[in-house]
């Protein structure tokens, strides 16, 4: 099993600084009406996901960046995988069609809308715990 987490700290788990979250909902709000769908926060879970693997930024997750990212014996096979259409990179969709299928969007959504309006707000956003609460596992 893979596990990436994602939030402000790109390429490995831990705590962030204010201005990163700050900076992080900001990105996640992508209509900027100052909350955050669960929609929106389905996209950016994702995208934060891929970007934290995604190294060099290109839009794909080559074997290179795949090996550094999962600390696995065999990471290949997880990589092969992913790369449905064996171009030997993944892209968004491909990562993606797979988070959706191993991570629970709505109970992590439902746990951190606090005040239960369908919507999180920065400060809902802002609490949350990203070393537990954003993983997806692969």
């Amino acid at each position: 099993m893979v596990v990436f987490c994602i939030g402000v700290v790109a390429g490995h788990c831990g705590g962030a600084q204010t201005n990163d979250l700050k900076n992080s909902f900001h990105i996640a709000d992508t209509n900027q009406d100052g909350k955050i769908t669960p929609d929106e926060f389905k996209q950016h879970v994702k995208q934060e996901a891929f970007s934290n693997v995604d190294i060099n930024g290109d839009k794909k997750i080559d074997r290179k960046e795949w090996k550094k990212a999962v600390p696995t014996p065999q990471p290949e096979g997880n990589f092969d995988a992913l790369d449905k259409d064996g171009n030997s990179a993944v892209d968004v969709l491909e990562f993606s069609k797979k988070a959706d299928r191993n991570y629970n969007y709505d109970e992590v959504f439902n746990a951190l809308d606090r005040n239960r309006d369908g919507s999180l707000a920065p400060d809902e956003f802002n609490a949350r715990p990203s070393f537990t609460i954003f993983s997806i596992k692969f």
